[in-house]
């Protein structure tokens, strides 16, 4: 039997990497971003609870995308590895440091142009804050992405370059991926989204060094993430007198963690210099 010169030429597969890629993408854009899209015909049917509850379940699916992804480059020994090095990577505590003081930094900064609003806003209570890191915030965001963004797709990134600079590649993929989020939001304008972008993208690239720091570990990074969105609930614990409008927020937090990002940038290139002899 001849068989055709065409059907005799091998076909290339993707490399075992091509398709944890796109396996990623598919878990971390398709899966939200389609169901996103049936949840608000859910919503406009009238029906708000499942809508809100998808709403939650939803953005776990860039998380589960980075155990997929890993699963499909290596296997059940690439599952084991990926997840032994995000949850049990040892690291110096000292790395939560960054966690700590990066958002308190940024925070701060905002009161630049208005610093006695720091002064004299009543005793602080700490439960404003400590009631806002629930469960529900802890899942919806920090767990159910972190093991996507940091610990998968930065690794990615920093093959080609170095932290930093992976972060910042990585920013402007997470902006986007919150795009459908927003689309008919405050943020849906020009200038709020290149705003929300330079805040996102800042925290991309913090959030990239913390991870480094923190060996791949990306715990925390999860704690760093939850910490950014109960700023706002820190600041007013801390400043309880203080009216809502005046809370770090908008373009001056979007400038002020970008001027953090780039301390934090300056820092670390200074100490990874090497020493002359």
């Amino acid at each position: 039997m001849i068989v055709p010169t065409l059907l005799k030429k091998r076909v290339p597969y993707p490399d075992r990497n091509s398709l944890g890629i796109a396996t990623f993408i598919i878990f971390a854009f398709a899966i939200p971003w389609g169901g996103w899209v049936v949840i608000r015909q859910i919503a406009d049917g009238g029906d708000q609870l499942t809508a809100t509850l998808a709403f939650l379940v939803l953005p776990a699916g860039v998380s589960l995308g980075g155990f997929a992804a890993s699963y499909v480059e290596g296997g059940s020994v690439g599952l084991g590895e990926f997840a032994k090095r995000t949850v049990l990577a040892r690291f110096d505590p000292k790395a939560l440091l960054l966690v700590l003081g990066t958002p308190i930094a940024a925070g701060l900064l905002t009161f630049a142009s208005h610093p006695e609003d720091l002064m004299g806003r009543g005793r602080p209570d700490l439960m404003i804050w400590l009631g806002s890191l629930t469960l529900l915030n802890l899942s919806t965001g920090p767990l159910a992405e972190e093991f996507g963004w940091r610990g998968y797709l930065l690794a990615k990134f920093e093959r080609l370059f170095p932290t930093w600079l992976a972060g910042l590649a990585l920013g402007p993929i997470w902006t986007l991926w919150h795009l459908p989020l927003f689309w008919d939001t405050v943020f849906a304008g020009a200038a709020p989204f290149l705003g929300y972008m330079l805040w996102v993208c800042a925290w991309s690239v913090i959030l990239a060094m913390v991870t480094k720091a923190a060996n791949g570990n990306v715990l925390p990074a999860v704690a760093l993430h939850l910490f950014l969105n109960t700023q706002a609930d820190f600041f007013s614990a801390f400043l309880p007198g203080l009216d809502g409008s005046a809370l770090p927020s908008g373009l001056p937090l979007a400038v002020s963690s970008f001027v953090v990002a780039v301390t934090v940038i300056a820092w670390t290139l200074r100490f990874a210099r090497p020493t002359s002899a």
